[in-house]
């Protein structure tokens, strides 16, 4: 029995000559839907609209398709970038994106539509080699993302996550940094140099602008101790005091194992003399009353030093 006519329009993926989830209106076209097919589709409600010549097959429209369709509007060679890329590429710094920004190269005619940005870039970048929609390589993405952001610790977080994780290298963030355009580029660059110098974290790096402003230096981010035969990397190390602070977010300490290992250093570097201080990353909101809680810890450390004379330990610094 043949199956009725309406029945390929309700469901398409029983149909195996039917379109792709996201198409243009050329594609469909070649496809043998002719333009006043595709209008009354989209006036029923069959097929969606999501930008101008570009339609979504099976609405609703999702995020992948529309990701496909903003590199669809943008044409031959666009990529998409920004938050919408970070957020596919699974950068937890990143939200769920309301739009989608999409790089075009400067002689090219599209324009932004509805949740579609379109910037054109004399520094094209070429696609990731991914399946799927074409997005931008992390980097630029990560940077497009972080101009757009008017708060210190957000650009932070996204900064410091694609670095720590192994996603980019700093150099990669650096170049894109200074091909880029200016507006936005200061707390990009003033990020990236707090993960040169040590930073692991928007907290970490939060606290060493505190620690640094308050002039309770010198200290090391993040050293390589050696301990009884154990490398550690404390986050804060003043070298002379034998003192370590410790900015301990939940994100690395809510499974049991994560705050066993946690408790295992702390009492291993106690052991051989270090004094070591945990804070979360809530004490840096007064920033105030977290500079003052340390300049005492250090002050008695201080003075300990002086009524002992102790030496560093047996703990060895490479």
């Amino acid at each position: 029995m043949d199956l009725p006519v309406w029945l390929d329009d309700l469901v398409p993926l029983l149909d195996p000559t039917a379109p792709p989830r996201v198409v243009t209106l050329h594609e469909a076209q070649a496809l043998g839907y002719p333009f006043h097919v595709v209008r009354r589709r989209v006036r029923r409600g069959r097929w969606q609209r999501l930008a101008p010549g570009v339609y979504c097959t099976t609405p609703p429209a999702g995020r992948i398709d529309h990701l496909t369709a903003a590199a669809k509007h943008g044409g031959a060679g666009a990529v998409v970038s920004g938050t919408a890329a970070l957020y596919e590429y699974g950068v937890r710094a990143a939200p769920v994106p309301q739009r989608e920004l999409v790089l075009v190269p400067l002689d090219r005619g599209a324009r932004s539509h509805r949740r579609i940005v379109v910037r054109r870039t004399p520094n094209l970048p070429a696609p990731c080699a991914r399946p799927g929609p074409a997005l931008a390589p992390i980097a630029r993405a990560a940077v497009d993302h972080a101009r757009l952001l008017s708060r210190l610790d957000d650009v932070r977080a996204v900064v410091a996550e694609v670095v720590q994780r192994g996603l980019v290298d700093v150099e990669q963030l650096w170049a894109e940094v200074e091909l880029g355009a200016r507006n936005g580029r200061a707390l990009v660059r003033r990020a990236v140099l707090e993960v040169t110098a040590g930073s692991q974290s928007a907290p970490e790096a939060q606290a060493a602008c505190l620690l640094t402003a308050a002039g309770l230096g010198p200290f090391e981010q993040n050293p390589h101790l050696v301990i009884a035969g154990q490398d550690y990397f404390p986050d804060f190390l003043w070298r002379s005091l034998r003192a370590i602070l410790e900015v301990d977010s939940f994100e690395h300490h809510y499974k049991p194992q994560d705050w066993r290992g946690t408790l295992k250093r702390h009492f291993a570097l106690e052991a051989v003399g270090y004094s070591v201080v945990h804070v979360p990353p809530s004490a840096l909101a007064d920033g105030a009353a977290f500079v003052s809680q340390v300049r005492v810890w250090l002050s008695a450390r201080r003075r300990d030093q002086l009524s002992s004379g102790a030496g560093l330990g047996h703990g060895s610094l490479t």
